[in-house]
């Protein structure tokens, strides 16, 4: 079964899917959840490619992001609706090479990506 067929059939089952990520550094972890439950098996790696692939949701560069969705069906399309914050870096500790975040320069995005047309 492929990715769009897991998806309608857990959406059409009335499970609930959720996608959480966080990331930067040209780099962006996901994170899938079916009714609450963090899902590590073949389809959320499948989802994790396809969304670092085809979605808007990008960590290039001197940010830091999160956020986080829920994937539904809505007007015949498979779509996330997504709310992503983004921080630019300002520096980085000396000590740990962590990233100093500029959280006055935060920038909240709330969107829609289709993943699919049913």
């Amino acid at each position: 079964m492929n990715l769009k067929q897991q998806l309608l059939q857990t959406l059409n089952e009335g499970k609930k899917i959720k996608v959480a990520w966080n990331g930067g550094g040209d780099e962006v972890f996901f994170h899938l959840f079916i009714d609450g439950e963090e899902d590590e098996n073949d389809f959320s790696c499948e989802l994790d490619e396809y969304l670092a692939a085809h979605s808007p949701i990008s960590g290039v560069g001197e940010i830091t992001l999160e956020g986080e969705g829920e994937i539904n069906i809505e007007d015949n399309k498979i779509v996330l609706t997504y709310t992503s914050t983004i921080y630019m870096v300002d520096d980085y500790d000396e000590e740990s090479g962590e990233p100093i975040l500029a959280d006055e320069d935060a920038e909240i995005e709330e969107d829609k990506f289709i993943l699919f047309v049913v």
